[in-house]
Order: structure tokens, then sequence, then C-alpha cells
């Protein structure tokens, strides 16, 4: 089934890849602890890197609660696994804490539980936010080649923590 998966994946970002004129970078969204999601967004990455080595990757990583425990028995072996990968075939990879989005949405946002659907508002505004400056070019920063050249010294160094302010959830501002 994940290969039937992954042939439709890469049939589908071939299409893309032959129609776009200046296709300049991937930016995937995974979970390195998921079940199958994990193993396979890592496969997805190294061929990714494989088929278009000339082409940044940029990954988004919402990496696991270390408090709770977990239903995946295989958790700190995906997330192992996949940081190898990440690390190997990944041009920079924006990390996102759970355990830290949590505590910004109980301490800072003041929900008492906070849902999938808050916690994820967090994440997109996040992306959003970073992402800004590559959808709305301006003197700087226009492209990931120079976003990613200022904050990233070495190849080997480009696992990058995020922050951002205000903190909104549901029409308040904090």
């Amino acid at each position: 089934m994940v290969s039937t998966i992954l042939l439709t994946v890469h049939w589908i970002l071939h299409c893309y890849y032959e129609t776009l004129k200046q296709l300049f970078s991937y930016h995937l969204f995974n979970c390195p602890v998921a079940h199958v999601h994990s193993g396979m967004g890592s496969y997805l990455l190294e061929t990714l890197n494989d088929r278009y080595s000339k082409k940044l990757v940029q990954t988004y990583s919402v990496f696991p609660n270390q408090m709770e425990t977990s239903d995946v028995v295989v958790q700190p072996y995906n997330s192992l696994l996949t940081l190898k990968r990440l690390t190997l075939n990944a041009d920079c990879v924006v990390v996102l804490d759970n355990t830290a989005l949590n505590r910004i949405a109980v301490e800072r946002l003041h929900l008492s539980n906070p849902t999938f659907a808050q916690t994820n508002s967090l994440v997109s505004t996040v992306m959003s936010a970073s992402t800004t400056t590559l959808r709305y070019p301006g003197y700087m920063n226009n492209d990931l080649v120079g976003l990613l050249a200022s904050l990233i010294p070495t190849p080997r160094c480009h696992f990058l923590m995020t922050g951002y302010t205000p903190l909104t959830v549901e029409r308040q501002v904090i």
C-alpha cells in the first residue's frame, strides 16, 4: 500500500515539476514518530533529494511529546532513523517541539486542554510567517537560498528553532 502511495506522490510531483517554469524548492511537512508516515516521509525526502538534487528541500518536523507515553512502541527508534535522513537529505529542518507547543497553549494562551486544531493553528502561523518573504518578494530574502544562507552557517548545522509573537487564538491577541 505504501509503495502505491509513493508511486502516486512521485507521479504528481513529476507532473508539477514538468509544468512549472522555475521550481525552486520543496517544503515537506512531517512528524518523525508517526506510525507509517515517519518512514514514508523519510523515504519521500530521500527520493526527492535523489531525483531533484539541485532543488532545495526544507522540512517542518513536529517532534513528539516527551512527557506523555506513546501508543507507538517504536517511537524513539523512528525519531532516530528519521533524524538521520533529515540530516543527510534536507537542506533546512525547522524543528517544532510538540511539548513546547502544548506548554505555550496552556501557559500563554490560557487554554486548559488545547485541541489538535488549536495546536495546528500555532504551527500553521509559524510556517506562514517563516515563508512570507518567499511569497511576497522584496529586496532581501526573496528566495530560499538567500534566506538559508544567512541562517545556516555550515551545511551540517541546518536544524532551526522557531519563534513568533504575538500569539493569537480565536480573535484574541495575547
